[in-house]
Order: structure tokens, then sequence, then C-alpha cells
């Protein structure tokens, strides 16, 4: 058998073909991404790729079980069971899938012809032609696209953080709804009960002789009202518990648990003001969804930028229609021209305006941070001091004049509407109570989710 032995290609081949080949390692560096970028695409997606571990048993399994609905246990099952948090997380997936996108090379074009004259013919040769090309973006090119997606998978990030305030607010100041209605239902109810037996004392003095028909009627009135009132409240407190359903994506008509008998008395004291205020410019979400947002449109500076600079496209080719071997394998470079100035000046433009627009943005975001701060701490002060004013003063002055007038009527000293009116004001003062107890509440979730915090939940399940 004999052997053959494999050509070698020319010289000038081999050299052109090690140019190219150093030239596709040079531009396939255009692909690699910057160590900083990497680091933080990796930890974003650690956070947001992976799925919460379960817990045993779920919130709201913990939920169902309780014998009381507790504000934390509400707003953590809203968390964890509500579909538009997971729907803004999927948003923070599809954003980091973008990433690898923006850094990857075009595909490679392989093309092939033929002269289809040249088919069966016996004089000339079958000609044929085999090609690839790839193009590579000039240096940074890609980076700059990388780190646009990434900021934006950030933004993504934030969103999803103020989504989370959102629906812890809404929990807690739900909660603080419910357990209104709940307390006013029952103080209500407890009313009606007293005015029914001023109904029946006003019925009997009537009978007697003691008194006209003016108080059987005075107290019948009395007692309507307060029998619409309840009707009100038990249709409000429905609605409120469906809405509670609605954010733990369960049948509107789901059972909960009662809410508590009471809420604890805050105790005095508050954070100081200026901390509050450096608190919340620090962990607010949206602040940071704006900083990622600036970081992406400064990135499109610098990509517009480097528009400027050409792109390059290395190619490879074999022909047999050269009858000579060194012209029948080919190597090129391709480079555009970028000499469309005018697009590419008014591109920069935009970018350098997105950018303005991002630093507006934020000085406008920032002040409203403080606002809610701001506003929020007064209201808690002013709740605390409300709080303080029905417990010293208001509840037992009210107290006591409904059973003053209970005592002056038996002995005749006052009017039965007298009576009325002290059953009147005793029931508007314990509900002037239960809802500054709530207002406290709703003022401190307001504060928390002013400075960042979940409403509702302890340090470190922040």
């Amino acid at each position: 058998m004999q052997c053959k032995s494999i050509p070698v290609a020319p010289p000038g081949i081999r050299n052109a073909t090690r140019w190219v080949l150093a030239l596709a390692g040079v531009f396939l560096l255009a692909g690699c991404g910057a160590p900083t970028s990497e680091a933080r695409y990796r930890a974003l997606s650690e956070r947001y790729e992976a799925e919460p571990p379960p817990s045993e048993p779920p919130p709201e399994r913990r939920l169902a079980l309780a014998d009381t609905l507790e504000r934390d246990s509400l707003v953590r099952a809203v968390l964890d069971r509500n579909p538009g948090l997971a729907a803004a997380r999927q948003a923070v997936r599809a954003m980091l899938a973008r990433y690898p996108q923006q850094g990857s090379l075009a595909d490679p074009v392989l093309s092939y012809s033929l002269a289809p004259l040249s088919i069966g013919s016996e004089a000339p040769p079958f000609g044929q032609r085999i090609e690839l090309r790839q193009s590579f973006p000039f240096f940074g090119k890609l980076d700059h696209r990388r780190e646009i997606a990434l900021a934006e998978a950030a933004a993504a990030a934030g969103d999803v953080e103020t989504l989370r305030l959102e629906l812890a607010t809404r929990a807690s100041v739900s909660f603080d709804d419910g357990y209104y209605l709940q307390r006013a239902i029952a103080i209500t109810q407890r009313h009606i009960d007293l005015l029914e037996e001023f109904h029946r004392v006003s019925i009997a003095r009537y009978e007697s002789g003691m008194s006209g028909q003016e108080e059987p009627l005075l107290a019948e009135v009395e007692l309507a009202h307060a029998e619409h009132r309840l009707a009100d409240l038990k249709t409000d407190l429905l609605i409120v518990l469906a809405g509670i359903n609605t954010l733990l994506h369960r049948d509107l008509d789901a059972p909960l648990p009662p809410f508590p008998a009471g809420l604890d008395v805050p105790a005095a004291g508050f954070a100081d003001l200026g901390a509050l205020r450096e608190s919340a410019l620090a962990a607010r979400p949206e602040l940071r969804r704006l900083d990622a947002q600036a970081e992406a449109r400064a990135a499109g500076v610098a990509l517009a930028e480097s528009e400027y600079r050409p792109d390059f496209g290395l190619m490879g080719s074999y022909d047999t229609m050269w009858r000579e071997t060194e012209h029948q394998w080919m190597v090129g470079l391709s480079v555009n021209l970028p000499l469309r100035r005018e697009r590419r000046n008014a591109a920069k433009r935009e970018a350098e305006s997105r950018v303005s627009e991002i630093d507006a943005m934020r000085a406008e975001t920032r002040d409203a941070v403080l606002f809610e701060v701001d506003r929020a701490y007064r209201k808690l002060h002013k709740s605390r001091h409300v709080i303080g004013l029905f417990t010293n003063r208001l509840l037992p002055a009210s107290e006591d004049h409904l059973s003053a007038a209970r005592s002056s009527l038996e002995t005749g000293r006052t009017t039965f509407l007298d009576l009325i009116d002290a059953e009147r004001n005793l029931r508007t003062t314990e509900l002037g109570y239960e809802e500054a107890l709530t207002d406290y509440y709703r003022a401190r979730a307001a504060l928390e989710r002013a400075t960042g915090r979940i409403p509702g939940l302890s340090g470190e399940e922040q």
C-alpha cells in the first residue's frame, strides 16, 4: 500500500492564517465581561434565580391554624403567596437572562456557493466556494451592553423590593381596618343592648305616667340609627376580609381567624427624625432603582460614544474556481466605516438627555421620600398624643357622664334626652379611641414603609 503525502500549505497561506488567528483571539476578548459586572451578575442571579426555601408549615397554613389573626403572620403570608410578587421576581429573571445575550458575539455565518454551469463539465473543474464569516464589535461595546442589561435587572429588582413594601403596607393597614371594624361592631352591639334597655325603661316610664311619648320615640330613633350603623360596619368588615383574601391569593370567602381583642397601647418615645431620614435615603428601593437606572443610562452614553469606532469582521474561504492553490484559500478582514456622524451625534445626545432625566427623577424622588418620612413621623406623634387624651381624659369622663346621667334620671334631676346624649357620647368616644389606636399603627406602618422597612416584620426578617 502506497502512502500519500499530505500537502502542506504554502508559507504565504500559513502566515496569513497566523495573522487571522491572532486577530480572532484579540477580538474574542471583546466577549469577555468585566470582572466587576460578572460578580454583580452572579450575586443578583443567586438572589433571584433560586426559589425561596419552603417553610414548614407555610405561612398561609400557619395563618389558617392560628386562633387569632396576628399582624406579622398576615404580612409573611401575603409576601409568601401574593402572585404579583411572584410576577415581579420573574421579571427580574427575564432581565437577568438578557445579560449573557448582550455579551454574546453574533453567530458566525457559513455560506456555500457553486458555479452551476460547471456541473458535469469536463473542461473546467467543478466550481464551488465555502466561506465562514465572524463579526466582532469594537472593544468595550459588549461590556457596555452587558452593563446596561445588568443595571436594568437591578432596577427591576428594586421594583420587587418596592412591591414587597407596598404589599406589606397594604396587609398591615388591612389588619388595622379589620381590627377596628371588629371592635366597632362589638362596641356598637354593646350599645345597642344598652339602648334596648333604655327603650324598655322609657316605655315603662311612659306607661306609668312619669314621661311623655317623646322618650320611647327618642330611644327608638337612637336604636334604629345604631342598628343601621351596625349593618354598615358588618358590610365593611366583609369587604376588608375579602381584600385580605385577595392579597393572600385565596377565595374571597375563605375563612380567616378573628382579629385580636385589643392592640397594645404604644409606649412613649420615638426615633430621631434626622436618623429616620438618613435611613430612608439609604434603604428606599425606589432610590436604589433610580441608581441602577442611572448606571444603565451612563453605560448607554459610553455605548453611544463607542459607536464612533468601527466594528470588525473576519473571513475565511475556500474557492475551487482558482486553479492555483495559493488563490483557493482566502482570509480577510472587514471593517465598517462609521461615517454617519449625525446619527451617532443624535444618539449620544439622546443618551446624555436620559442621564439628565434620571438625575432629575432621583432628586424628585428623594424629596418625596423625605416628605413621606416627615409626614408619617408627625402623624405618629399626633396619634400617640390622641391615644393619651382618650385614655386619660375622654374615656373616663364619658363613662362617668353616662353613669351620672343614669343616676340623675332615676332621681329625676335630668331628662331622658340627657341619658341618650350621654350614651351616644360614650359610644362615640369608645369608637374614637379604637380609631386613634389603629391610626397609630397605620402611621407606624407608613413610617416603616417610608424608611424602607417591611411593616409588621421584626428586624431580622426585613
